[in-house]
């Protein structure tokens, strides 16, 4: 049964750069999927996020 993930992105000093809610059934995937999402809906956001996120953090929402 598919769950809802949240991916935050995170720089270097610890800021939230961005978060995905993501439906899926693996959290490995709930990172691909999240940045498929940012850069379908955001493209800026999706090139800033890829070149300066430090952390990636996948949680259960």
């Amino acid at each position: 049964m598919a769950q809802n993930w949240l991916v935050n992105f995170s720089d270097k000093d610890g800021n939230k750069m961005a978060v995905v809610q993501v439906n899926c059934y693996q959290a490995p995937r709930a990172v691909s999927i999240a940045m498929g999402m940012l850069k379908k809906r955001d493209p800026e956001k999706h090139e800033l996020v890829l070149s300066q996120s430090f952390s990636i953090l996948v949680e259960d929402a």
